[in-house]
């Protein structure tokens, strides 16, 4: 697993604004407050594959109530796949699912499970050669996603890039 900007993407309690300061302390994982972190996580599958197969961003329902009810199992960390060409909006991705309209719906998600105290994990799980509508390598393409999604996801301070 490739994780990319704000892998471990700092969230507060519920409601409260993102705290600032997640580190790791031999080997725990420790809060702003200095308190060891738990990870109760799921994973948010449907955004690795949704987009290429050309019918949608998510699989099923990204919005306030869907976040809430995962928070309401005592989850505090979401993993959320990412695909390499929705994110680049290359490879026949239709323009309606990839490129600013992916990365928009993902930074929009990311800020929705922070504003309900979970942190984040974007893994960039789907990058593959496959035909490229540009001449670049595939190491070269993988460079530009975790640069751009690093920059997508600069206001939120929280973030740990890896």
């Amino acid at each position: 697993m490739l994780a990319v900007a704000a892998s471990v993407a700092a969230a507060g309690h519920a409601g409260t604004s993102a705290a600032r300061g997640l580190h790791v302390v031999r080997a725990h994982l420790i809060d702003s407050h200095g308190r060891t972190l738990i990870l109760r996580s799921v994973n948010r599958s449907g955004t690795e594959y949704a987009c290429i197969q050309g019918w949608g961003i998510f699989d099923g329902p990204s919005n306030a109530a869907s976040v809430r009810a995962i928070a309401s199992w005592d989850v505090n960390f979401v993993r959320v796949p990412l695909n390499e060409d929705c994110w680049l909006g290359i490879n026949g991705v239709k323009r309606a699912y990839g490129g600013a309209a992916y990365r928009k719906a993902i930074v929009r998600y990311v800020k929705l499970l922070h504003h309900y105290g979970m942190y984040v994990e974007l893994s960039l799980i789907w990058a593959a050669p496959g035909s490229t509508e540009r001449p670049t390598s595939p190491e070269r393409r993988t460079t530009i996603t975790r640069r751009r999604c690093g920059r997508a996801l600069r206001a939120s301070s929280a973030a740990i890039r890896t």
